[in-house]
């Protein structure tokens, strides 16, 4: 009944796993699409690298909060 019952979760162990590995490699996917689109950001000002920066470290600090809230 034991060797059973481990059976059975290293099978939905595995699933997990198996799941996992095909989601990533979508959002993979998905991203390395979206970033051939759009291509990179050039900026032409020095107001234009740093607005950009900043941005970027909006999205950080928004993204650390909604983590902690989860």
């Amino acid at each position: 009944l034991i060797e059973k019952e481990m059976h059975e979760q290293n099978e939905q162990q595995a699933k997990k796993f198996r799941d996992i590995k095909v989601r990533t490699e979508q959002i993979r996917k998905d991203y390395e699409k979206r970033q051939s689109r759009v291509g990179a950001f050039v900026p032409q000002t020095y107001g234009q690298a740093l607005g950009h920066r900043l941005n970027w470290k909006r999205v950080a600090v928004i993204s650390i909060v909604i983590c902690a809230c989860l």
